[in-house]
């Protein structure tokens, strides 16, 4: 399992009834395809937002701000998961 495999062939897999898989093993693999995910649309993001087709231009002061729009996007991110799940 630890290794580049599709996640969704993996929990389909291990969601077999025949398998008698660990609900916690299942639940544990779930929540890292999705924390990946979640994890990749955040640096998309950040790229996407500071992406210069003519060439970078990145100064020491953008570093510090690009830490802070991921870190937000994923902060915020988790928030409205959590408000979501829990509305």
């Amino acid at each position: 399992l630890i290794s580049a495999v599709d996640p969704v062939a993996t929990l389909s897999i291990m969601g077999n009834a025949e398998l008698k898989c660990d609900p916690l093993l299942y639940s544990l693999v779930f929540g890292e395809s999705v924390l990946n995910d979640a994890i990749a649309i955040s640096l998309f993001k950040v790229f996407a937002k500071y992406y210069d087709p003519s060439g970078p231009d990145w100064s020491e002061s953008e570093i510090p701000n690009a830490l802070l729009t991921f870190m937000g996007v994923s902060f915020l991110s988790i928030a409205l998961g959590v408000g979501l799940g829990l509305a």
